[in-house]
């Protein structure tokens, strides 16, 4: 099996207990608020400053660089959509300390081991490109938004994403991988979809309080 095909195997059981959480099925059933929105892409933005700026350094390394794409970064698309959603307030939005603890776990990568940047980038960006797209489409219809409040999944440089995304699991399948490297890579996507999971745990508890009730009979509730 190819690394693209190891890490989605590899990632399975921790990636539907990541989309089973509780503030994710929220999402998922449209229950979040605006500023509940806003608050999961703000939390998002310390990530992605991290991620893509190790990506960009990182751009001439042997492996990491080899996923650098600069039609993937995000950051100023979340600006845009904070912006829009809270105006100059958004820098005032409390981060989760998981949001924290996972930037400095990229930085710390982005100069003591970069190839293992390569499995955020595969966690982060193919989901951006698959369920983030049914999250778009979720936070659309039960924000009223348009584009405007969702720019972070849209792709402007990506005409389809389908073929992107083949094209990127066969780049991930040609990485030049020891095998150590390549378990280090495995080992780090399974910490990036662990790390996701506790910044959800951070940002459910206003949630929960706003819900009262409604959040015990969604807690048993099938995704």
């Amino acid at each position: 099996m190819e690394l693209a095909g190891k890490l989605k195997e590899h990632t399975s059981v921790v990636h539907r207990q990541t989309e089973n959480s509780f503030f994710m099925k929220c999402f998922i059933r449209g229950m979040l608020e605006r500023e509940e929105y806003a608050r999961l892409l703000a939390s998002l933005w310390p990530l992605y400053e991290s991620l893509e700026d190790a990506m960009r350094r990182n751009r001439t390394h042997r492996i990491a660089g080899k996923l650098y794409f600069r039609e993937l970064e995000r950051l100023q698309n979340l600006e845009e959509d904070l912006q829009y959603l809270m105006g100059s307030r958004w820098k005032e939005i409390p981060v989760p300390d998981a949001s924290k603890a996972y930037a400095a776990r990229l930085r710390e990568l982005m100069i003591d081991h970069p190839h293992r940047l390569v499995a955020h980038a595969y966690v982060r960006y193919l989901g951006d490109l698959s369920g983030g797209q049914i999250l778009k489409k979720i936070a659309s219809k039960t924000l009223g938004l348009d584009r405007q409040g969702l720019r972070f999944y849209h792709f402007d440089g990506i005409v389809d994403a389908d073929t992107f995304k083949t094209s990127y699991r066969a780049r991930l399948d040609s990485l030049p991988v020891s095998e150590e490297e390549e378990k280090d890579i495995l080992e780090e996507a399974l910490l990036s979809f662990e790390m996701n999971g506790h910044i959800f745990q951070e940002l459910e508890g206003p949630v929960r309080q706003r819900l009262g009730p409604k959040a015990a009979a969604l807690e048993t509730a099938g995704a």
